[in-house]
């Protein structure tokens, strides 16, 4: 009985949505023509079963599809629509077309599109959420399907369209590029949206954690619920995490409904605060409430969501109902600011949202400009407004304060006795606290040392000398930037202008920044020191400096630049770091021109790798190529570079070598590969190297000219039969 009940719903609101039209006509493509919408040329046939087949669906007459007037916006129907429409290429238009299919949140497609092979078959492309479509172009927009459109027609494809929410879809046809460039000025507007979502957020958030102010945080909550259920709404989602990747996008969607209606009703309750007006009424409303979200998960938990989804809806549209009235009263009956401010902030909002929630039953026509951009209208009046009661809140704060001081300048002409005595004390218990402040800073454990205006040392705490192997006699009177301050690594001084203390004397302010301070007995110490200037009153007279040792944080950081410039399987130079030498290579040769020393460049390929792996495993493999590696550094000089280019090709720059020694230096590199058998754990392994050599040139440009010639001779050896050096000779080039 439900079932026919249901059948009867999706007929009459399909047959509500066909009145309009007439008969669907063909779309023809012209010359010039960069995008064209599929609205108004799709004709339907409801399968409110979900069991009709391609075939049974193909061998029906024309008019049992029903025309539609725009796109497909079925609303909350159970079971799934065919789509049928017919497309035209005229002489001129492009042959290629990428068919675009929206909403990105939908369930399942199947879609059959003519065969060119054969004027009677079709080719079968499917969608659904666990299995991405095979092959797409843009592994990002995964409703996108290349099309090869033959002159003439018309041509007729199908479509089925299954979801277990709203059915929903919007066809359009795009040429690559144009498709590319409004994807990107989507991302854009997408991408700005959510960044101005985070900043409120965060904005709120700091002011509810400074201020403790209930509706800062319900705000923040509001918005980033709101957020996410857009990102997720429009497919964004898909464009973040990784294509293909199986995920319950419509499970993350509905919990985020579920928090998205919490919060909206958190935030009429911090913002309006009804029970100041209707204690009794605010606390049943807020148990409702609560129930009618508790409910809301229960169904998402369950996997109900075809009821779940126009509950979520119903109860939201419900919801804003009563709070926006509930506001209007308070308004007119008590004129009430933080109700008239609920008002005016989500008035153009809600308006948005009931939109959008009409077109996902199908009752309002897409696209329209109160559905695509009342939301985006809505919530840019929600950061105009939110400011205004921030400056409210501003307001309030300062007029309790300005109170505060009111009260205090009372208080003090009425004591100022008592303060004078209780100034006397405190001189005194400041006194004694500057003697502990003295103990405690030569106790601290990073070094601290000040100077008068005169850059002379007037005191340094027992840190400071450990650390620079001075006595404080040594360093006391003394100028510390002749003395330790301030020198590059090696020990030459820069100009004492540039002396971050001078610097803070002279401006008067804080400086913090990296150094490097000579020991006593010469060697070099990286510290952190941070300059500060010391005042008596307005007066400046000197400053103090303190400094901790970084020693490690440098070893550290040498260690991660040798990380990031390493093979990691092989221990040899990685691909970037050979590429950036030979680079510097290149440059320095430039700049020398024929007084330089040339150097050589290497390209050496595995021969027959490919089935070491085939046949021994790739952990043979690996082994192979450390042993590789490892016989090449022991071929090469100490000075020369090796480094991993590929999966079994390496190179090698041997710096101020021409082709002639190189070519030695290959030779035997070769020898030692084929005479003895690699040995791993699958036993030994025969192997030979390929190798082409070039000069590096001082009209070189770029690291492209050397490797294309070293490659030309590499491609040269494996021709030639592998297991050879091949040198590129650039006048038989």
């Amino acid at each position: 009985m439900v079932g026919r009940w249901r059948d009867l719903v999706l007929a009459l609101v399909l047959l509500l949505l066909a009145l309009p039209q007439a008969g669907a006509a063909a779309l023809t493509l012209m010359a010039g023509d960069q995008s064209r919408s599929l609205r108004g040329y799709l004709a339907f046939l409801p399968d409110p079963s979900g069991h009709l087949g391609f075939e049974e669906v193909r061998r029906m007459p024309a008019n049992a599809f029903i025309p539609l007037p725009g796109d497909l916006s079925a609303g909350y129907v159970a079971g799934a629509i065919w789509l049928r429409f017919d497309l035209i290429r005229e002489p001129g238009a492009p042959e290629i077309w990428w068919l675009h299919l929206g909403p990105r949140f939908i369930d399942h497609f199947d879609l059959f599109v003519p065969d060119a092979s054969s004027a009677t078959s079709y080719r079968h492309q499917a969608l659904d959420l666990a299995r991405p479509w095979t092959q797409p172009p843009d592994p990002g927009h995964a409703g996108l399907v290349p099309l090869h459109l033959p002159k003439g027609g018309p041509q007729t494809f199908y479509l089925r369209v299954a979801n277990a929410t709203a059915l929903q879809a919007r066809l359009e046809l795009w040429q690559p590029e144009a498709f590319v460039h409004w994807l990107r000025l989507e991302s854009l507007w997408q991408g700005g949206y959510l960044i101005t979502a985070l900043i409120i957020v965060l904005m709120n958030l700091f002011h509810w954690y400074h201020l403790r102010e209930p509706v800062f945080a319900a705000y923040a909550g509001y918005v980033a619920s709101f957020a996410l259920f857009m990102l997720l709404r429009d497919g964004t989602l898909l464009l973040v995490l990784q294509p293909g990747t199986p995920l319950p996008l419509k499970w993350f969607q509905l919990v985020t409904q579920v928090v998205l209606v919490w919060f909206a009703y958190r935030l009429f309750a911090t913002l309006v605060k009804p029970e100041r007006f209707w204690p009794r009424l605010a606390r049943s409303w807020g148990r409702v409430n609560r129930l009618a979200v508790a409910a809301g998960a229960t169904l998402v938990a369950t996997g109900a969501f075809k009821l779940a989804v126009p509950a979520l809806w119903v109860w939201l549209l419900v919801m804003i109902a009563v709070n926006l009235t509930s506001s209007g009263l308070i308004v007119v009956l008590w004129r009430d600011r933080s109700a008239l401010y609920f008002l005016l902030i989500f008035a153009v909002l809600n308006l948005g949202a009931m939109a959008t929630l009409l077109a996902s039953f199908g009752l309002l026509p897409t696209p329209s400009f109160l559905v695509e951009y009342g939301l985006l209208a809505g919530t840019l009046l929600h950061w105009v407004l939110i400011q205004i009661l921030l400056a409210d809140i501003f307001h309030r704060v300062k007029r309790e304060h300005e109170r505060a001081r009111d009260l205090a300048l009372a208080a003090a002409r009425q004591g100022e006795a008592e303060l004078e005595r209780q100034v006397v004390e405190k001189t005194r218990a400041i006194s004694a606290l500057a003697h502990r402040h003295e103990v405690l800073l030569m106790a601290v454990g990073e070094g601290i040392y000040g100077v008068d205006t005169q850059v002379r040392t007037t005191f340094i705490n027992p840190a400071a000398q450990t650390m620079l192997g001075y006595a404080a006699e040594e360093v006391l009177g003394r100028n510390p930037h002749a003395l330790f301050h301030a020198r590059h690594r090696d020990g030459r001084p820069y100009p004492f202008a540039d002396c971050p203390l001078h610097r803070t004397l002279e401006e008067g302010r804080e400086r913090h920044q990296e150094e490097w301070f000579i020991r006593r007995d010469g060697s070099p110490l990286p510290v952190a020191m941070t300059c500060a200037p010391l005042y008596e009153e307005t007066q400046l007279i000197g400053a103090v400096v303190a400094f901790r040792d970084i020693s490690e944080q440098k070893a550290r950081e040498v260690e991660l630049l040798e990380l990031a410039n390493t093979d990691m399987l092989t221990g040899v130079a990685n691909r970037r770091f050979f590429y950036q030498r030979l680079e510097e290579e290149i440059r320095r040769l430039r700049r020398g021109g024929r007084r330089e020393a040339r150097s050589a460049l290497l390209l050496m390929d595995l021969d027959h790798f490919k089935e070491v792996n085939d046949r021994f495993g790739h952990a043979a493999g690996d082994e192979v190529l450390r042993n590789f590696a490892r016989l090449a550094r022991q071929a090469l000089r100490q000075g020369d570079l090796l480094g991993r280019v590929g999966g079994e090709e390496f190179g090698a720059l041997l710096a101020a070598e021409d082709a002639a020694g190189a070519l030695r230096v290959a030779e035997r590199l070769r020898r030692g590969v084929q005479q003895g058998p690699f040995t791993t754990q699958a036993g030994p392994i025969p192997l030979t190297v390929s190798i082409g050599i070039t000069d590096l040139q001082d009209k070189d440009q770029a690291p492209e000219g050397p490797l294309k010639r070293a490659d030309s001779a590499l491609y040269a050896a494996k021709r030639k039969g592998r297991n050879r050096v091949c040198v590129f000779d650039l006048l038989g080039d």
